[in-house]
């Protein structure tokens, strides 16, 4: 029912790469309802942060967070720089909020190995 009102193309998903029919977009008939053209939105997306941030390796799960050069220095959750950091389900949010340090959750008793991953 979706190929009704959607046709699949290929789409760039921030941080990773374009992959192929995993983008929906309205069918020209169903335009009177498409917010992106309604409002000229851009839809292509795209990686606007600097190149040394790693969110691309994070989010592909080839580093752990701290294996980035900006994590927790210039990218915070108070000031995240790229899509890792951003949304409440970002892995480096995540690390970030329970204070995850070489894998092991750290509290104010210091980090211990019972309680990481």
């Amino acid at each position: 029912r979706l190929k009704e009102v959607f046709v699949f193309e290929e789409g760039y998903w921030r941080g990773v790469s374009t992959i192929p029919d995993s983008w929906m977009d309205f069918k020209d008939e169903f335009s009177k309802i498409d917010a992106r053209r309604i409002y000229g939105l851009d839809s292509a997306g795209g990686d606007h942060f600097p190149p040394e941030a790693r969110c691309s390796d994070v989010i592909r799960g080839l580093i752990d967070p701290p294996e980035c050069p900006l994590y927790m220095r210039r990218c915070t959750p108070e000031k995240p720089v790229g899509p890792a950091m951003v949304g409440v389900e970002g892995t480096c949010r995540i690390w970030a909020q329970h204070r995850i340090v070489g894998g092991f959750r750290c509290g104010s008793g210091g980090c211990g190995t019972g309680s990481g991953r």
